[in-house]
């Protein structure tokens, strides 16, 4: 599986999740790439809650992102607190 990001998600995700995060939220996502819930309207974008820092999922980050499934691509589009 390939990952690929948005230059904003880049830029979000190395002030919100370490490099250990952020290998942990991949590997989640190797796993079960269609975890995220769907956002209703969004054409096949999921919205995926990810507990960072030790702070359960209500502390942690939303990530945003689509899976090309027959591509085997994840597209990070955003990430937020």
């Amino acid at each position: 599986m390939e990952f690929i990001e948005t230059p904003t998600f880049t830029r979000l995700v190395t002030a919100l999740l370490s490099d250990e995060e952020y290998r942990v939220l991949q590997n989640e996502l190797l796993e079960d790439p269609e975890r995220g819930v769907l956002i209703q309207g969004g054409g096949g974008i999921r919205k995926l809650c990810f507990a960072a820092r030790g702070h359960g999922k209500r502390g942690g980050v939303r990530v945003i992102y689509y899976w090309a499934k027959d591509r085997h691509q994840v597209y990070f589009l955003v990430v937020y607190p």
